[in-house]
């Protein structure tokens, strides 16, 4: 039996770019599979599927789900992890001593918070997790949004530039020199080879999961 949701609201938005045609008094919208079907006056469209379940008691404004095309999924903001609101060049250094929190937790808060905020697709754009241990996390954070229902778009992340400061290597001359060799790997590392574990993780990641609801995207 197909699974059949009513949605009403006071007022039903189904396009705000027609103005006021696009807004239904006392409107619902049906879902079929997860389908929007139809949209109309909750009282035509209600004794038409007399079996279906009714979220909504018509006092709610109704409106197409938001869009979030921008986050990096922590969870938790920078500013709530410890780093301050700073200059870029302090920011880095700040975002070195972050809490790194496990992906099936933050995945979880941003869904949920997305979600609680009338947002049903995100856009999540990582930037700090190279090497086996980004792979790992991808997956899991992945894994994660699509169990709460909301639609993602993921990049998975890569910096092929100096993870020490912009310009690290004229930065890196003006350090003492014992500070200089424990800083040197931040700045100078094979980039070739970043690449192409990059595309090599996006090759999977878009094999297993990319379809018409997910969509594996490149960073840039």
């Amino acid at each position: 039996m197909a699974d059949t949701i009513i949605m009403r609201g006071a007022y039903t938005i189904t396009d705000p770019r027609l103005g006021a045609p696009g807004i239904i008094p006392a409107g619902a919208v049906v879902i079929i599979d997860g389908t929007v079907k139809e949209t109309g006056p909750f009282a035509t469209i209600a004794p038409k599927y007399p079996y279906a379940a009714i979220i909504g008691d018509g006092s709610q404004l109704l409106m197409p789900g938001l869009v979030d095309a921008h986050s990096h999924g922590r969870g938790l903001s920078p500013i709530q992890k410890g780093v301050r609101n700073d200059f870029l060049e302090n920011a880095l250094f700040d975002w070195a001593y972050m809490p790194v929190l496990p992906p099936e937790l933050t995945a979880a808060m941003c869904a949920l918070r997305h979600l609680r905020s009338g947002c049903t697709l995100l856009h999540h754009n990582g930037f700090d997790d190279d090497g086996v241990e980004g792979a790992r996390r991808a997956n899991i954070a992945i894994r994660t949004y699509l169990s709460t229902g909301i639609r993602l778009a993921f990049s998975p992340g890569v910096r092929d530039e100096s993870k020490l400061a912009m310009g690290g290597e004229e930065f890196i001359e003006t350090l003492p020199p014992d500070l200089s060799v424990k800083a040197r790997p931040f700045v100078f590392f094979d980039k070739e080879a970043l690449a192409d574990v990059y595309f090599s993780l996006f090759d999977e990641l878009h094999d297993t999961y990319n379809n018409n609801d997910t969509r594996i995207l490149l960073a840039p």
